[in-house]
């Protein structure tokens, strides 16, 4: 029997028209990821009149949530994480229910170490205690630094600490590898600004930090299915690669020719796929502000090693482990969480996308000292390299400023083409919460130039509005 999502998906995917080459839609939203079937969503929940169009690259829906078979298990080969289920939005507009999820940490345990009954292979401390009182004075001089922080990376301002505090212990080598996981990339690259923002919110909510039981890909298929009841249609296989304004609405060209005439428009792309396009994408091309926030934002490469393995071997680790090598640094095991003997190696150094996935597996059994035969399957993901993502999510750099991610949405008002994703998002940048919260602020955004002209003439422009 078909479940909701499969239907869905046959439904629309019957609907490719060769034999047109021109659509029309009050709404055209590019990209069928979290933000882009929220968005189409929430619109037609508001306005069920509306006619919405959702044009996806791919012959799939759910972006960066995508599952893949590694031997006889499926996996997140992407978005893994319900970063804290107290006050999530997912929770609380009953996206995802507490039976949904395996809680596998007490805490986010990237940037706070392990909590009290998590099943680690590392404990707290007293040097856990050194790590906090050396984050909380790099929070203080971020602070206290402000607009002068632009172009100092994270390596650096734990250098200055070096001075009260020391140098860093092996213990607090192990917890900012934990940390550069978070920002997915090395503490290099890592803005102080990013550090400041992130030490404050952390991007995440509070409590326990989970996967789902069902893979990550399954929260896509009930967005979905929820797109489904509201009409939204959707068309498979079309790369967008030009949007044109004008003071009538917008035009949508696709690689197949389709032509789509609309109102108003929503591009989810990723900020890796952004930053390929360039400026001209956009007829006229977006406002210098939102050009220079693009120039200065990254996608990380946080990349994962998945492992299909023996019970045995798996029920050796507990559910998390650190990993001290030059490109590994943190093993996940789902055995203890949900029987499954499935583990998961992550890297943020984007040079390991040049493995095969026998390498991987030697690695792998090298750096886990596995016996031979113990591991199953193996598959590697290389996030940089998928042409429809260009990266594994996005991240302020050492050159950022701090409103570099708000530019983003506010350099787009009066424009009849808004952006979202994860990386509009300037509290959550990075996780599939943002990415489902930035949806509903497109939405709200559509409906509010639905309903009247852009407030202000900007498609006469060649600079800032």
């Amino acid at each position: 029997m078909t479940t909701a999502a499969e239907a869905f998906m046959e439904r629309f995917e019957a609907m490719h028209m060769d034999e047109e080459s021109e659509l029309s839609a009050d709404v055209v939203v590019v990209g069928g990821g979290v933000a882009g079937l929220t968005c189409s969503e929430r619109l037609l929940r508001a306005r069920p009149e509306l006619q919405v169009l959702l044009l996806e690259w791919q012959d799939r829906l759910g972006g960066r949530l995508c599952s893949h078979k590694v031997g006889d298990v499926t996996a997140d080969a992407g978005a893994a994480w319900v970063h804290g289920t107290d006050g999530n939005p997912l929770l609380l507009d009953g996206l995802l229910h507490e039976e949904d999820i395996l809680p596998s940490s007490g805490h986010n345990i990237w940037l706070h170490g392990a909590a009290d009954g998590d099943s680690c292979s590392f404990v707290r401390s007293a040097d856990d205690d050194l790590w906090e009182r050396r984050l909380a004075q790099l929070g203080s001089a971020a602070a206290a630094a402000g607009c002068a922080v632009p172009g100092k990376s994270l390596q650096e301002g734990l250098r200055d600490t070096e001075a009260t505090l020391g140098p860093l212990s092996e213990a607090e080598a192990r917890r900012l590898r934990l940390l550069q996981l978070w920002f997915g990339t090395s503490a290099e690259e890592i803005g102080m600004l990013e550090w400041d923002s992130e030490h404050g919110s952390m991007g995440d909510y509070p409590g326990p930090h989970a996967v789902l039981k069902g893979g990550a890909e399954s929260l896509a298929k009930r967005l979905a299915a929820h797109a489904q009841r509201r009409g939204v249609q959707v068309r498979f296989g079309e790369e967008v690669i030009r949007m044109r304004e004008d003071p009538a609405g917008v035009v949508v060209h696709c690689r197949s020719g389709l032509r789509c005439r609309a109102t108003w428009a929503v591009l989810t792309a990723s900020l890796g796929v952004l930053k390929k396009l360039g400026p001209d994408f956009i007829d006229p091309a977006m406002p210098a502000t939102v050009q220079r926030a693009l120039s200065r934002l990254q996608m990380c490469h946080y990349n994962k090693i998945l492992l299909e393995v023996t019970e045995k071997a798996a029920a050796r680790f507990p559910v998390w482990a650190d990993i001290d090598s030059r490109y590994f640094w943190q093993l996940f095991n789902y055995w203890p969480l949900n029987g499954k003997a499935l583990m998961s190696m992550a890297s943020v150094i984007p040079e390991v996308q040049a493995m095969s996935d026998e390498e991987a597996r030697e690695v792998a059994e090298q750096l886990l000292g596995l016996l031979p035969g113990e591991v199953l399957a193996v598959h590697m993901t290389r996030w940089g390299q998928v042409e429809w993502a260009l990266g594994s999510y996005s991240m302020s750099t050492k050159d950022a400023e701090w409103d570099d991610v708000r530019s983003l949405v506010s350099g787009m008002e009066g424009r009849r083409i808004r952006l979202a994703g994860e990386h509009t998002h300037e509290e959550h940048q990075g996780g599939f919460h943002a990415a489902y919260l930035s949806g509903i602020r497109a939405a709200e955004e559509a409906l509010q130039g639905l309903s009247g002209p852009p407030k202000c003439d900007a498609l006469h422009l060649g600079k800032d509005p």
